[in-house]
């Protein structure tokens, strides 16, 4: 037991580390691929071998990391390497691979490198492979790293048992983007992959070596009906292209399949965050033109994961890019404070009770303040509104606090590494592309969720908004999950990616309904349309629903929700082809009309006499009587913030006209005997 809930942990930790590497760290391996003298077999790096194949230095350098230090000790039986001839010196300078020289310009990034690899190495258990052999090739397809092919190169390493059978093993293309990758342990049910799969099956397709064919080979392809399919590098034939759902065209989308935290699968988590670790080593080599001549300047753009927002005709799209990175990056520290809640009490070292009945946590300030302060600083945008606003957040001198509270001194170094990740993110957000735009953050959306235990259901929140309010962009992001589950879309660039919990058979037919109690209208509504009610905790999470597939559509007449509750989701809910609206428009004739997400003392949004007063949607809480039936005439007892007319917001599965059709006929037939009450 105490074996698999260390697995577990490991897991989790790793597959944090190796989503942030994936996306901020894919330069380094490039460096060495892009000063290969293409096509020419000759250069500073690259040897020719006598089996005709060329050694270069980065082979020699990746088998060494691996060997000596990330699979260092006794853990396994023994380990086999292509380059286990090779003499490899990365302790002394100058480093040297054989008679080849490490360019002392890459001196500072391979210690870098091994840094992390070094890094990685503790987490490897030490007792539980003793019996088995690892497999590496630090570069499959030395040739055509050499020759400008890097598309066809691949990391190689797998994991066999004492009869020499392979059990668990990866493959990873270190020098695409994004990096495509697939590993599996068919003994634990367990494969995953980040796949680039083609349009159509070619399921008669016989892969060819780039050399002479064989007249056996020929024949079979002739008698049994197959097409011939060019390929190089031995691995890259071996891609399986059935492991994860086909991403949308215009993006890498990482849809996970839920596995349990066994033994092998933690192995391909340590193996795949260390392949990402020394692809560092590889990935300018496509815009060599970008290279800075500095060592200091190149390591800022070490943390490009895509080109700037300047340089791009999808600002938004990269907006959302660096957005998701700035969820990975605070989840480590959520996770841990979310840890230290007093489930169930209502009280503890991190939390205190709302005045509006929710709870304030020390990771909602926090992570707000990091965000306005840091990951949108200067003056990169029109507006910037936040739920904890009122905030007063000191991260700067110990001890660190949230307005009366304190935060735990055990907390203050991963506050400290938190806030300089998000720091790095900031500078490269372009500072002209979104001087027009409001942001709406909520830092944890659920944070009742967040303080009874029910982490599943808490997500970050970020929406951009055009000059006119409109959500064009924006992300959901589950930081307490594992794996972190996540949608982010720009429609307008044509633009949707995520890692999705997708049930095993979608729901098209349900109906989200709240936690709270479910309005006549809403119940009328379920009953006249043939729906079924599907549970549902917190609003980002439960629009995450709908473009998961786990219902059709999520509607509501009451409030207890406010407009960073709509703006990231409205804007990924659209991106995935669904729609979220204001309820009265779309009762009247089907209009969707959105809700107006800018900067404002007044609600945008209010409409006279049809509000009721509530507790959650009052300015003054002292002017809610309980049991009163209050309908509001004047704009300025409600907050500016609160969404008073309801919502509508259905799945991408619901778009057909077919259903619109319907749900809105169901509520047309029922608006007379119980109309919608808006609060």
């Amino acid at each position: 037991m105490a074996h698999c809930l260390f697995l577990h942990v490991t897991k989790c930790v790793l597959e944090l580390t190796l989503l942030h590497l994936l996306c901020i760290l894919p330069t380094h391996y490039t460096e060495l691929y892009s000063q290969i003298k293409i096509g020419t077999g000759v250069s500073d790096t690259a040897a020719f071998k006598s089996d005709a194949t060329f050694f270069t230095i980065a082979d020699g350098i990746v088998q060494h990391m691996f060997i000596e230090y990330l699979f260092a000790g006794d853990k396994f039986a023994d380990i086999v390497g292509e380059e286990d001839d090779s003499v490899v010196n990365i302790l002394e300078t100058p480093f040297t691979v054989d008679d080849l020289v490490v360019p002392d310009e890459f001196e500072d990034l391979v210690i870098e490198t091994l840094a992390k690899v070094k890094a990685l190495s503790s987490r490897i258990d030490g007792k539980a492979f003793k019996d088995m052999t690892v497999f590496v090739d630090p570069i499959d397809g030395t040739r055509e790293f050499a020759t400008g092919k890097g598309d066809k190169v691949t990391i190689l390493v797998g994991y066999n048992d004492a009869a020499g059978i392979p059990q668990a093993g990866i493959i990873y293309r270190p020098l695409t983007t994004p990096h495509y990758w697939a590993s599996g342990a068919k003994s634990e049910g367990f494969k995953d992959g980040v796949l680039d799969t083609p349009d159509e099956i070619n399921s008669k397709g016989m892969l060819i070596t780039d050399g002479k064919v064989s007249p056996f080979i020929n024949s079979v392809i002739e008698n049994s009906g197959m097409n011939m399919v060019p390929s190089l590098a031995d691995f890259k034939r071996n891609e399986h292209k059935s492991i994860r759902r086909q991403p949308p065209a215009n993006s890498h989308s990482y849809i996970a399949a839920a596995t349990s935290s066994r033994l092998f699968f933690n192995m391909q988590i340590i193996s795949l965050a260390l392949l990402a670790a020394v692809s560092m080593m590889t990935a300018e080599a496509f815009a060599p033109s970008s290279r800075t001549t500095s060592r200091a300047a190149g390591s800022a753009a070490l943390q490009m994961v895509v080109p700037s927002a300047s340089s791009s005709d999808k600002p938004l799209t990269e907006l959302c890019e660096i957005t998701k990175e700035a969820c990975e990056a605070v989840a480590p520290m959520l996770n841990e404070l979310y840890s230290q809640i007093k489930i169930g009490t209502g009280v503890s070292d991190t939390a205190a009770f709302k005045s509006d009945a929710t709870f304030f946590t020390i990771a909602d300030g926090i992570v707000q303040h990091m965000f306005i302060e840091y990951l949108f600083a200067g003056d990169k945008f029109a507006d910037i509104v936040g739920e904890e606003d009122d905030s007063v957040v000191n991260i700067l001198e110990t001890p660190f606090t949230v307005d009366d509270l304190v935060v735990p001194d055990e907390f203050e170094d991963l506050v400290i590494e938190t806030l300089a990740k998000v720091k790095a993110l900031s500078s490269r957000i372009d500072g002209k592309a979104f001087k027009d735009m409001t942001v709406f953050v909520d830092p944890i959306d659920g944070t009742r969720e967040f303080a009874t235990g029910k982490g599943d259901k808490v997500t970050i929140l970020v929406g951009y908004n055009d000059a006119a309010g409109i959500p064009q962009a924006g992300i959901i992001y589950r930081p307490l999950t594992t794996p972190h589950y996540w949608a982010s879309g720009a429609k307008s660039e044509g633009f949707k990616d995520g890692v999705l919990d997708t049930p095993d058979e979608i729901n098209s037919k349900g109906m989200l309904i709240t936690d709270g109690k479910v309005s006549p209208f809403i119940n009328s509504v379920i009953e006249n349309s043939g729906m079924n009610m599907v549970p549902s905790l917190a609003s980002g999470n439960r629009v995450l629903m709908l473009v998961e597939g786990r219902a059709g559509a999520y509607i509501r007449d009451t409030g207890g929700f406010a407009k960073w509750d709509t703006s990231g989701p409205q804007a990924v809910l659209e991106a995935h082809g669904g729609v979220m609206a204001k309820l009265p428009e779309f009762l009247n004739d089907k209009s969707m009309v959105s809700y107006t997400h800018l900067k404002t003392k007044i609600n945008s949004d209010f409409c006279k006499m049809s509000v009721g007063l509530t507790l959650s949607n009052a300015k003054d809480k002292s002017m809610f009587i309980p049991g009163l039936d209050s309908i509001v005439k004047d704009v300025h007892l409600v907050k500016e913030y609160s969404c008073l007319q309801g919502l509508v917001a259905l799945a991408p599965t619901k778009m057909e006209a077919f259903y619109l059709n319907a749900i809105h006929s169901a509520m047309n037939n029922i608006k007379n005997e119980s109309p919608p009450t808006y609060t």
